[in-house]
């Protein structure tokens, strides 16, 4: 899943929170979400949910869904 990335970043700053503190709440290391929202990581769809959940969006508004294809890394 790849993030929408300057949508999740103005949700994420509206909460009023850091990167780290977002990271956090979600439970997940900073410097991998800071990875996933700066568009250079793709992510789960377990953390893409923890990451709309916590912004009370639906997950298809902040992540667009790719499909991994047989035999391609």
């Amino acid at each position: 899943m790849i993030a929408k990335v300057n949508y999740l970043k103005r949700l994420i700053a509206f909460e009023g929170l850091s990167l780290k503190d977002f990271a956090s709440e979600i439970e997940v290391n900073s410097n991998f979400l800071n990875s996933i929202v700066n568009g250079k990581r793709t992510t789960s769809p377990k953390t893409a949910n923890k990451i709309a959940k916590r912004l009370n969006v639906d997950i298809k508004d902040i992540f667009i869904f790719i499909e991994e294809k047989e035999g391609v890394k």
